[in-house]
C-alpha cells in the first residue's frame, strides 16, 4: 500500500484535476493574464463599426429562413487592418451541431467596415457592401451554389448604401460624389467670395471624401438598371441623404425611400416644426425626414411631412408596393389641433403611408424599433426598449386586416420563424452567439465569439446608483480591479458618455480613449457614467446648465465612492468624449473637486473658437453655443460667455490635459484649448490624427488613443510609466508636463500621488 502522504498528495491532485476539467466544461474558468488594449482590438464583435445602434439584430435570414448570415470583425495589430468575415449558418444545425462557414473575408485598413449592409436577393444570392484593402467600398454578391463572388458597382468613390431587386437587375445605392473644389480656376487667380462655407472645407480646399471636414458631405443617388447604359443620378435640392440610414428599393422597382437631412435653418424645413416637442429636435443643428423617389422620372418628395426620430432606419414595404410602414417617425402638424396636435408634436408613430395619395394610418404610438416584417401574413413585429439601461426589450405583434390593425395577444403569433439569434451578453459576460427557439425557449450556443477570453482575468462590474451634488439620482456602472483589496483606496477614472448594464462594454462606450478593463487591470477603479437624457427636465440640455448639472453627476460620483472607502479623491481623472466635452471642461474649470488628469477626445467645448467655425456654415448650429453660453459673444452678450464659458475660464484649470482631436475639423476646435492652456504655461498635450473616425477604428489609431490614455492615467494618478522602449520619448514629454505644473505652484490634486 501506498504511503499515507502519497495517498493524500493523489487524491487531491485528482480532485484538482476533476474540478478543473468541470469547470472548464462548463466555461466559468477565470484565466490569470489581466486584459490589455491589445485584448480589446483583438476582439472579436458582431457587425461593423456603429453595428450596436444601426442594425436589427445579428443575423441576416434567407427568404425561406433555411439559412442566415453574421458578419464579425476584429482588429490585426500587428497588419494595422480590420478583418471581416461572411459567416453561413444552417438554420436546422443551430440546435444540434452548429457550424459556421466562413464564405468571404475582406481585409480594411481604411476606417470603414470591410463587409457591411447584408441582404439576400432570393435564396441564392446574399449582397452585401464590400471593400477590398486598397480599393473602394461597393456592392458584391456572394452566389451560394457557384460559391462566385461579383462586384455589382464599379462607383469611383465609395457606396455607403444600397438596395436591390431580387433580380438584382434594379440597384439603387448612395455614394460620395467627387470631391468639390472649393476653389474653381476663378477663385484661384481672383479670390473666393465667402458665403456659407465652413472654414475647414476653405483650409482644405475642397469639401473631402475622407471625412477631413467632418460636417457634410456631397453624396449622389444612382440607379442602376442592367442593360440600360450608365447608372442614372438622382439629384437633391438643399438636403443630403444619409449614408448609414439605408436606401429601401419597393418591390416593383418604381420607387425608393431615402432618409435626407436638412440643416434647421434651411428653407426646406417647414416652420411648423419649430412646434414639435422633441427636446433633441430643438438642439441638433440639422433634422431629418424621410423622402419618397420615383425611380421613373427621379422625382423626390417627402414621404412624410415631418420629421424623423433616432438613429435607426426602419422602413418596410407592402408586397404589393402601395404603401410603406414608418418606424419611427412624427406626423404633420398641418390641420391638426386640441389633443391630436399634443400627441402629434410630443409623440413618435409606427404608420403606414399610402404612396399614391400620402394617406397616414396610424398603428401605434411610442418609441419602436423594428424587427421583423412578415409581408406574407401582414404581421409587425417590434421591440422597445432596446438599449436601454432601466428595462430589458420589449415586443408586440400587430397584424393588418382588411384597412384596420390590430395587436396581437400573444407576440408568438408571428409564427414565420421560430428561430431567432440574439448576441446573448451582460455586463460581466462576453458576448455570444446563441440560437432561441421561438415558442419553446430552447438555447443553444452556436459560436463563442472570443474563446481565448477564458485566459483573461477581467474586472468585476456592477451597476451603481448615487446623488448627484445637488440631488438628483445617476446611474453608471464601476469596474473594480480584479483583486480588490478591501479598505485600500483606488484612483478613480470617470468615463463618460453613456452606461448600459445590458451589454459587455470591454473599453466603456466609445473606442475614443476609453479603456475601462485595461485601466482596472492597473489597479485603476473606473466608472462609467450615464449621460443627461433628452428628456430629462433636470438635465439642462442646450441651456447654460447643460455643463454645470452633468458636473455635478461627477462630482456627487467622487463622494458616493470616496464614502464607500473605494477611491482616494486626490487621484481622480476623467475623460470626456463628443458632447461630454463641454461639463468635463466645466468640471476642470468651475468645479473645487481636485481632478488629477484629464482626457478630451474629440469632444465638444461650447466655446468662442467653436462657434465662429459654425457661425456662417449654419446659424442655428451657432445658435446652439448662444443658448448654452447665454447669449451673443458681443457687446453685453460677452458677460454672461465670460461666466458661462470654460474657454474663457481657463486660468481656472489646474489639471494636466490630453486632446486627441480625430478630423481637421477637431484640430480647429480643440484649438482654443490648447493654445490658450499652452499660453498660460498649464500641462496640455494635443495629439492630431489626419483622419481619423469620431469613435477610432483603426487599429493603431486605437492603440495612440487608447493604449496612451491608459498610460496618461497611470502616470498622473499612480505616478508609474510602462518600460517598453517604444514609450520613453512619451514619459520624457510628460516628465516636462510635470515639472512644469510644479512651476505653476501647484497641481489638479490636493497631494502629489505616490
Amino acid at each position: 500500500m501506498l504511503p499515507r502522504a502519497v495517498r493524500y498528495s493523489l487524491v487531491i491532485s485528482f480532485t484538482l484535476l476533476l474540478l478543473s476539467y468541470c469547470l472548464g466544461q462548463t466555461g466559468t474558468t477565470m484565466g490569470t493574464r489581466r486584459p490589455t488594449i491589445a485584448d480589446s482590438i483583438s476582439m472579436t464583435v458582431i457587425g461593423g463599426p456603429y453595428a450596436q445602434w444601426l442594425e436589427n439584430g445579428p443575423a441576416t435570414f434567407s427568404p425561406d429562413g433555411s439559412h442566415f448570415v453574421v458578419v464579425t470583425h476584429h482588429g490585426n495589430i500587428a497588419r494595422n487592418t480590420n478583418l471581416y468575415d461572411l459567416l453561413l449558418f444552417d438554420s436546422s444545425a443551430v440546435f444540434t451541431s452548429p457550424r459556421a462557414e466562413k464564405l468571404v473575408s475582406m481585409e480594411t485598413s481604411s476606417n470603414d467596415a470591410a463587409i457591411w449592409s447584408v441582404q439576400w436577393a432570393g435564396n441564392d444570392q446574399i449582397i452585401f457592401l464590400g471593400e477590398r484593402s486598397g480599393q473602394k467600398m461597393q456592392v458584391y454578391s456572394f452566389h451560394l451554389r457557384t460559391r462566385h463572388l461579383v462586384q455589382l458597382s464599379r462607383h469611383p468613390t465609395n457606396v455607403f448604401a444600397f438596395d436591390v431587386a431580387e433580380d438584382t437587375k434594379t440597384l439603387v445605392y448612395l455614394g460620395y460624389a467627387r470631391n468639390t473644389d472649393v476653389f474653381d480656376q476663378h477663385a484661384k487667380e481672383y479670390g473666393l467670395i465667402v458665403s456659407n462655407q465652413h472654414p475647414a472645407d476653405i483650409i482644405l480646399q475642397h469639401a473631402s471624401e475622407t471625412d477631413d471636414s467632418g460636417v457634410v458631405h456631397p453624396f449622389e443617388l444612382l440607379v442602376k438598371t442592367y442593360g440600360h447604359g450608365s447608372p442614372r443620378k438622382i439629384n437633391f435640392d438643399g438636403e443630403f441623404p444619409l449614408p448609414y440610414d439605408g436606401i429601401f428599393l419597393s418591390p416593383d422597382r418604381k420607387y425608393a425611400v431615402v432618409k435626407v437631412a436638412m440643416f434647421r435653418d434651411s428653407d426646406h424645413v417647414p416652420a411648423s416644426w419649430k412646434e414639435y416637442k422633441d427636446a433633441e429636435l430643438q438642439v441638433e443643428p440639422f433634422v431629418v425626414r424621410y423622402d419618397l423617389i420615383d425611380l421613373r422620372n427621379g422625382a423626390v418628395r417627402p414621404l412624410l411631412n415631418a420629421p424623423s426620430t433616432g438613429l435607426k432606419h426602419d422602413i418596410a414595404w407592402a408586397a404589393n408596393s402601395k404603401s410603406v410602414i414608418v418606424v419611427g417617425t412624427y406626423l404633420p402638424l398641418e390641420y391638426q389641433d386640441g389633443e391630436e396636435l399634443r400627441l402629434r408634436s410630443t409623440t413618435p408613430m409606427v404608420v403606414q403611408v399610402d404612396v399614391a395619395s400620402g394617406q397616414i394610418k396610424k398603428i401605434v404610438q411610442g418609441n419602436w424599433e423594428l424587427v421583423r416584417w412578415n409581408e406574407n401574413q401582414n404581421r409587425l413585429l417590434l421591440e422597445s426598449g432596446a438599449g436601454s439601461s432601466e428595462q430589458q426589450s420589449a415586443r408586440v405583434c400587430f397584424e393588418e386586416r382588411g384597412n384596420n390593425w390590430r395587436q396581437l395577444e400573444d407576440v408568438k403569433q408571428d409564427s414565420d420563424r421560430a428561430l431567432e439569434i440574439v448576441e446573448e451578453q451582460d455586463m460581466n459576460t462576453p458576448p455570444s452567439l446563441v440560437a432561441v427557439d421561438g415558442k419553446s425557449g430552447r438555447k443553444n450556443q452556436i459560436l463563442d465569439l472570443n474563446p481565448q477570453f477564458k485566459q483573461l482575468k477581467f474586472a468585476k462590474v456592477e451597476e451603481i446608483t448615487w446623488k448627484t451634488s445637488d440631488g438628483h439620482s445617476a446611474t453608471g456602472g464601476l469596474y473594480l480591479p480584479p483583486d480588490l483589496k478591501v479598505g485600500k483606496r483606488y484612483p478613480l477614472v470617470i468615463q463618460t458618455h453613456g452606461w448600459n448594464r445590458h451589454l459587455f462594454w470591454i473599453d466603456g462606450a466609445s473606442n475614443a480613449g476609453y479603456a475601462a478593463q485595461a485601466l482596472a487591470a492597473r489597479d485603476i477603479i473606473v466608472a462609467q457614467v450615464e449621460n443627461a437624457k433628452y428628456a430629462d427636465p433636470t438635465s439642462g440640455l442646450g441651456t447654460t446648465e447643460e455643463g454645470p448639472r452633468q458636473a455635478r453627476v461627477y462630482e456627487g460620483l467622487i463622494d458616493y465612492l470616496d464614502k464607500r472607502g473605494l477611491v482616494d479623491r486626490a487621484r481622480v481623472g476623467v475623460h470626456a468624449w463628443s458632447r461630454t466635452g463641454r461639463p468635463i471642461r466645466t468640471l476642470l474649470a468651475f468645479s473645487k473637486y481636485p481632478i488629477a488628469a484629464a482626457v478630451l477626445a474629440d469632444s465638444l467645448d461650447g466655446g468662442y473658437m467653436q462657434y465662429l467655425s459654425w457661425l456662417t456654415f449654419s446659424i442655428d448650429a451657432a445658435g446652439f453655443y448662444e443658448k448654452i453660453n447665454g447669449g451673443l459673444p458681443f457687446g453685453k452678450g460677452i458677460d454672461a460667455w465670460l461666466k458661462n464659458s470654460p474657454s474663457f475660464n481657463l486660468a481656472n484649470v489646474r489639471t494636466p490635459v490630453r486632446i486627441l482631436s480625430f478630423r481637421k475639423l477637431s484640430l480647429l476646435n480643440d484649438w482654443e484649448w490648447y493654445a490658450g492652456l499652452l499660453r498660460l504655461g498649464k500641462p496640455v498635450e494635443l495629439i492630431a490624427f489626419a483622419d481619423a473616425k469620431h469613435d477610432p477604428v483603426k487599429p493603431s489609431e486605437r492603440m495612440t488613443v487608447q493604449d496612451g490614455d491608459v498610460d496618461w492615467f497611470c502616470f498622473w494618478l499612480k505616478n508609474e510609466e510602462d518600460p517598453a522602449p517604444n514609450k520613453l520619448q512619451q514619459f520624457a514629454r510628460w516628465k516636462k508636463l510635470r515639472d512644469k505644473q510644479k512651476r505653476q505652484g501647484g497641481s489638479g490634486n490636493e497631494k502629489t500621488p505616490t
